[in-house]
């Protein structure tokens, strides 16, 4: 039987550099936190450590902005 692992914190925090410039963009840091780190880890929306934030707040964030195109726009404007 496989014995849990913690998660680094590297794995869910989006690095000060990075945010400083994609910040203007998006949600707050912490559900923006959350969302990579659903993005990184693949767990379910319900399984956010709730010390990220309350998981029903954070997907209703990604959700919101994923509608209204910011995720696209961002990640547009990284690749191009």
């Amino acid at each position: 039987m496989g014995t849990k692992r913690p998660i680094a914190d590297d794995v869910r925090r989006i690095p000060d550099e990075v945010w400083l410039r994609i910040a203007p963009h998006l949600p707050e840091r912490q559900a923006m936190d959350a969302i990579v780190f659903v993005a990184r880890t693949g767990c379910p929306w319900t399984m956010i450590p709730r010390r990220l934030s309350a998981s029903s707040s954070v997907h209703d964030c990604c959700q919101q902005r994923g509608a209204d195109g910011v995720f696209l726009r961002r990640w547009r404007a990284s690749v191009l």
